[in-house]
């Protein structure tokens, strides 16, 4: 007897009010329409996805702000893909993770997000993760160059220099990694960069 497995892929995009823009414009983004996308979103996570036992979840742009809101080891994803995410760069870092005063403090919210990872139930790797967080970063992003003083932290953002990048404003294009060093130990091995400019396909 052959039994033959059909594998389907659903595609569930999450959309949420958004006034695109600098100034007021992504004042009232981050302040007012991500905080009510957060109780909406905590709403799906806790509910409707976990009839997937599979599943990959992509954030975009200020979109990752929300994950970041939303970030808990309740909800599962093998693998989770940060889009030009408009979150400051060292959400990763041990030194920024370590700054945290409590367990609670937004510097942990990169080990929040890490714990979302779904991890191995069986066999060697048991216990670790089974996929790895991936940022897809364009240093020439210059939408997501004016967001630090759009926002006022000041603080380059993630999608622009990747994953234990050290911080580079000065020379766009030129982008230094060191993983090992800068990103926490819990996470290091568990996180990839994708240079989206590289991929960028330019016709006439």
């Amino acid at each position: 007897t052959t039994t033959t497995t059909t594998t389907r892929t659903v595609i569930i995009p999450v959309i949420w009010p958004c006034v695109n823009g600098i100034g007021l414009r992504y004042h009232v983004d981050k302040n007012e329409n991500v905080p009510e996308a957060e109780k909406e979103f905590k709403m799906l996570l806790g509910n409707a996805m976990n009839v997937f036992q599979s599943k990959n979840l992509i954030c975009h742009s200020m979109g990752n702000q929300v994950l970041r809101r939303v970030a808990n080891g309740s909800m599962k994803f093998d693998n989770i893909f940060m889009v030009a995410a408009d979150v400051r760069h060292d959400i990763f870092h041990a030194n920024y993770i370590n700054s945290a005063t409590n367990r609670d403090a937004v510097e942990k919210d990169g080990l929040r997000i890490f714990r979302m990872l779904s991890k191995h139930t069986e066999g060697p790797n048991a216990g670790k993760p089974k996929g790895k967080i991936y940022c897809l970063y364009n240093n020439y992003d210059f939408a997501l160059a004016r967001s630090p003083w759009a926002g006022m932290n000041w603080v380059n953002r993630l999608g622009r220099v990747g994953i234990g990048s050290y911080d580079s404003w000065w020379r766009p294009g030129f982008i230094k990694f060191d993983e090992k060093r800068l990103v926490h130990p819990m996470l290091y091995g568990y996180t990839e960069n994708v240079c989206a400019y590289d991929h960028l396909s330019w016709k006439d």
